[in-house]
Formats: C-alpha cells, sequence, structure tokens
C-alpha cells in the first residue's frame, strides 16, 4: 500500500504491489511494451497462470515463456512473436519460431538477421536471396542492403558484383553512400588502390549530404597522404570539424609521414601543426583524439572538468508524481522510488528534464539507470567543442564500483579501463544480451568465457571473467588499444592486422587501419570513456598508453 500520494491507477500500471482484489484483470491490464527486463520477468511470472498465450506471444524472451508451449498458432502470432524476439537478441528463438511459418517476405528476413547474427553468413545469404526473389518494396530494400553488407565483410570479385547489383539498382538511395564506402574498402583489400579512390570520389560527389560523407572525406585524405601529396591531404582535412580530422590535420602538419613520427623539415607547418594539437588538447583531454594530441606535444597537465549546476525543471518539478518522488525517498522505499522515477523518465524528455532525474537514479544508488538515461538522451559523450561544465558525473557513473575495483585489483588493470569497457559494451545492463549473444555487463560470448549464459549474467561473475580475458589479451598483445580491438573483434584478427601492416607505426595509425568499422569505433569509444574516468579522478597525467605501436 502507498505510503505517498500518487494517482489511484499508478501501480495498476506496473507490476508490483498489485492488490489483491481483481489482480487477474490488472495483470492483463499491464502494457508489456516499455517495460525494463525485471519488470518483463516480473510480469511473465504474473501472467503464466493467467494467459499462457499472451506470456508466449508478448514476452517470448522470458524465462516463463521458455516453459510454455502453445499449439494452434497463425502465421501472424509466428511473425508476432519473432518480432520480438528479433527486438530482444533471441536469435535462436527467432529461428525455432519460424521453422514452420510459410516463406513470405517478412518471415525471410527475420531468419536472415538472425543468421547474420549468429555469424551464419552461408544461410544469411540463402534466405536474403529469397526475400529479394519474393519481395519488392521495403523488404527487398533491406535484404539488398544487408546482402551488401554481408558481402563487404569478405573482400572478393564476388562480393564486388553484389556491391555493383546494389549500387545500379539504387543509385540515390538512402543506403548508396554507405555501400559505395564499403566498396571502396573491398577494392583496397584487393589492392586496386585507384579504384577505391575513384568510389571515395563518387560517393563525395553524388552525396554530399550523407551520413559516410565525413568518412569518405577523412579517407580520401588518407590516399593523399600516404601518396606523399601532403598539401592536398591537408586541404580536404580543414573540412572537417570532426575530432578526427581537426586530429590529423595537426599530426600531419607536425609529423607528415602516417608511419612514423618524424618531424616536418616545415618549421611553419610544425609550429601550425602544434597549436592546432594543442586547441583540441585543450578542449576535449579525455577523449581519444584529445589524449594523443596532448601526448604528441608533450602536454601533461590537464583542465579539471568545470562545475556542474542542476538544472531546475520546473514543469517536472511541479508534477504531483515527482513530489511523491521525494516522499518515498524520505521514507526510504528506495524500490518504489526507482519505479516512479523510470516511469517519469517515459514522460520528461527535455535535457534539463533527464540531467534531474538522472541526479535522482544517483542519489537512489542506480548508477546503471542514470547513465543509460543520459546516453538515450545522446549524453553519453559530450559534444566536441563542448562546455567543461558538462555533467560528467552523470554521464560517467560508477555502476557496481566494489565489483569492478575487486576485478581490477586481482587482474593488476586499471580500475579505468575495466570500467570505461563495459560502459561502452553493455551501459552497466547486467542482463543484457547483445545481437551476437554476448552477454553481461561486459559482454562475453558464452564460448569465449565457457560460462553459461544464466552465470554470466551474474554481474560479479561477468566483471571477473571480462577482466581475465582482458588481462589476457593485454598481456599477449601488449598496447592496450590493440587489446580493446582483440577483446571486440578477436585476438587472431588483430595478430592478422599487426602481420599486415608495417612494423612499429604509430598507433594512432594502425587504429585507422582497422578495417572492421565497428572495431575501430569500438577502441575509440572504449578509450574515451577509460581515460575520462582517468581524467575525473585525476589520473590522466599519468601517461596511460602510449602512441608507439609497442607501447604501454
Amino acid at each position: 500500500m502507498a505510503i505517498c500520494p500518487l494517482p489511484a491507477d499508478f501501480w495498476n500500471q506496473e507490476v508490483f504491489n498489485l492488490p489483491q482484489k481483481n489482480r487477474a484483470e490488472l495483470v492483463l491490464a499491464i502494457n508489456p511494451a516499455g517495460l525494463d527486463t525485471h519488470r518483463r520477468e516480473k510480469l511473465a511470472e504474473l501472467l503464466a497462470q493467467i494467459d499462457p498465450r499472451k506470456v508466449y506471444l508478448e514476452l517470448p524472451e522470458t524465462k516463463a515463456a521458455q516453459a510454455i508451449s502453445i499449439e494452434d498458432l497463425t502465421q501472424e502470432d509466428l511473425l508476432s512473436r519473432a518480432r520480438v524476439l528479433t527486438q530482444w537478441n533471441r536469435n535462436n528463438l527467432v529461428l525455432q519460431t519460424l521453422s514452420g511459418a510459410d516463406m513470405i517476405c517478412e518471415v525471410s528476413y527475420l531468419k536472415s538477421l538472425a543468421y547474420r547474427r549468429l555469424r551464419k553468413y552461408s544461410d544469411a545469404r540463402d534466405s536474403l536471396t529469397k526475400t529479394i526473389e519474393l519481395c519488392d518494396g521495403d523488404f527487398k530494400r533491406k535484404a539488398l542492403f544487408l546482402n551488401a553488407r554481408i558481402a563487404a565483410m569478405s573482400p572478393s570479385e564476388t562480393a564486388l558484383e553484389i556491391l555493383n547489383d546494389f549500387l545500379a539498382d539504387r543509385p540515390s538511395d538512402n543506403y548508396t553512400d554507405d555501400v559505395l564506402l564499403w566498396k571502396a574498402h573491398v577494392l583496397k583489400d584487393l589492392h586496386r588502390e585507384l579504384d577505391a579512390s575513384t568510389a571515395l570520389e563518387d560517393l563525395l560527389k553524388n552525396h554530399p549530404a550523407g551520413d559516410m560523407y565525413d568518412q569518405a572525406l577523412f579517407e580520401r585524405a588518407f590516399y593523399f597522404a600516404l601518396a606523399g601529396q601532403l598539401d592536398a591531404a591537408l586541404d580536404l582535412l580543414s573540412e572537417l570539424s570532426t575530432a578526427q580530422g581537426v586530429y590529423w590535420r595537426g599530426r600531419l602538419m607536425l609529423y607528415p609521414e602516417l608511419g612514423s613520427l618524424k618531424p616536418n623539415s616545415d618549421l611553419k607547418k610544425q609550429a601550425e601543426g602544434k597549436k592546432i594539437l594543442r586547441e583540441l588538447a585543450e578542449k576535449s583531454p579525455a577523449s581519444y583524439y584529445g589524449y594523443f594530441a596532448a601526448r604528441l606535444i608533450g602536454l601533461k597537465s590537464f583542465a579539471k572538468p568545470g562545475k556542474f549546476i542542476l538544472p531546475k525543471s520546473p514543469e517536472l518539478q511541479a508534477d504531483p508524481i515527482y513530489k511523491s518522488l521525494l516522499c518515498f525517498k524520505k521514507a526510504k522505499r528506495l524500490e518504489e522510488a526507482v519505479w516512479i522515477v523510470d516511469r517519469l523518465a517515459r514522460s520528461y524528455t527535455s535535457e534539463n528534464e533527464r540531467f534531474v532525474l538522472a541526479q535522482e537514479y544517483l542519489d537512489l544508488n542506480r548508477p546503471d539507470k542514470a547513465h543509460q538515461l543520459m546516453r538515450d538522451a545522446g549524453l553519453a559523450f559530450p559534444r566536441f567543442n563542448s562546455d567543461m561544465a558538462f555533467p560528467w558525473r552523470l554521464s560517467f557513473t560508477r555502476a557496481y564500483p566494489k565489483e569492478f575495483l575487486k576485478a581490477a585489483r586481482k587482474q593488476k588493470l586499471p580500475l579505468d579501463w575495466i570500467t570505461g569497457l563495459s560502459r561502452e559494451e553493455s551501459k552497466f545492463d547486467a542482463q543484457a544480451i547483445s545481437w551476437a549473444g554476448a552477454v553481461g555487463l561486459c559482454m562475453l560470448m558464452p564460448s569465449t568465457a565457457r560460462l553459461s549464459e544464466s552465470v554470466l549474467l551474474n554481474p560479479e561473475t561477468n566483471i571477473q571473467t571480462g577482466a581475465a580475458h582482458l588481462k589476457e589479451l593485454a598481456d599477449e598483445l601488449v598496447h592496450p588499444l590493440k587489446a580493446i580491438a582483440a577483446y571486440n573483434a578477436g585476438k587472431a584478427a588483430v595478430k592478422r592486422w599487426v602481420a599486415q601492416n608495417p612494423a612499429d607505426i604509430p598507433m594512432d595509425y594502425f587504429v585507422e587501419l582497422i578495417p572492421y568499422e565497428q572495431t575501430r569505433n569500438y577502441v575509440k569509444k572504449v578509450a574515451s570513456a577509460w581515460l575520462t574516468y582517468a581524467w575525473l579522478e585525476g589520473r590522466l597525467y599519468k601517461g596511460l598508453y602510449s602512441i608507439q605501436n609497442n607501447g604501454s
């Protein structure tokens, strides 16, 4: 029974504290959409005896649903279940559910998605071929795009044919710039650099508003730099306001060779490069590029983050439900208070409201929810050139601090490193399951960890196992950024990239050469999170890793 005033139907919309009177009716009225993992599991338990069909179709990823068998399902029932399972990354269950379904457009596409996520690429291509043959409209478009994406992962003449077929069929699609960029990568891997450069030119000329434009511009600049055409590379980089573009413009002015740190003989360009890098390091000291900029120019003093003052949110703070939240906090009814913040977060979405609600989560000892709220609002990382008075503590919370500290000490790893990795892997969601099947706070594959999914969902076990795996990679690969890359792409892939490139090239260049876009971006995100945690604790000045390939 509520001890603080709330609207009469408030608890009826949740899955806890439901009154016994009319309990079944109230449970049936709850909409599963929008509920978090914990609530969905609880709702499934309550519904299992009342309406098992609803559990099977609308909560199919839950433990309760796994114990239920329903017969006489329609085609739409199977599709409905598979859609939910796809959202929750239950790929094997998607395939199991659709095994008896008629082969229509959506069925074949959902199956191809599941196969791709399970890395069963041959099966995915077969299913995509059926989708392309069967369908028109959006399903065919998405199937063509996914087929091109899979093809680009294995550079070959056949892959080029698939990419060219997409480009010929859809020369002005929203996906076309993506496919052109992949084509350039495939051509480069096939040692057809001139053709790769032409593909980038095509993208830049014909898709200036595409979301791949900046990356294509950057890669085009790299081609000029590799060819020794420094001025042409710098001209292109000057068009980029991204941290990546600013960093490499300064870097090439200071050290004009991508593969070495030999200073520029042009002293004027040296000075200009140092100026650019200093400005980047001062504005974004704890970012991937800002940190490397500081290391290049020998900067060891980093400005502290400014004090963030929590804003007011009159509309939120006048809400009777928010006032009840304060009452529940005062009464030490913290679990109910968290439920109330969850409800408020679904209704109040401005930045100032997010700041206030994230702070409420922190006050209730739920740093994981504070971080997830900030991330969902696009505030996981400060915007480039942002004010130093960013709400760092709200975006870079310390979830599970005791568990992370214990694992870091046991493995002799920097606490900020393993914390930053988990932040980017799972958003500190201990029950997270990725589209590829990785599990928990450190997103471990059961096959890698040699532990079951249920065991890996235990926070302490997951953190300890993740830290041990990261330590093993770090010991073998030496440089932390290589270990981070291997955590995402696998040790064998990183060793292959090391063998393919000249020995001892600087790490900033090595990272840009990582052929997997996901891994390349992952390294930068994890490194930035690690550096930010170190910055907030005053540890950034220690020099956490070197720009040298074999440095520590």
